[in-house]
């Protein structure tokens, strides 16, 4: 296992299971997922916050393997409202 706990505040990789990162992020820090989207090739990333402000970017490889990308702290939600529209542009 990669993993180094706690990951520290200037942010080296650290990888993992994706279910062991999941359960550090939130017993750690309080973060939950609150999204995720796909990238080329087959790449999912995955944005953790708290609602006191922290923040961590974690990729998720098809094989399991979830790295931290990136963390910070003093974030804000820009807005709530998104809407998708298949095929199109998204607004």
């Amino acid at each position: 296992m990669l993993l180094a706990l706690p990951i520290p505040a200037a942010a080296q990789q650290s990888c993992a299971p994706h279910d062991i990162v999941v359960e550090h992020l939130h017993k750690t820090f309080g973060e939950r997922a609150i999204w995720s989207g796909l990238a080329a090739p087959g790449a999912l990333y995955e944005l953790f916050a708290s609602p006191h402000g922290s923040w961590t970017i974690v990729q998720l490889q098809p094989n399991g393997t979830a790295c931290v990308m990136a963390i910070g702290e003093a974030s804000e939600i820009l807005s709530l409202m998104i809407t998708i529209i298949p095929g199109g542009e998204n607004i």
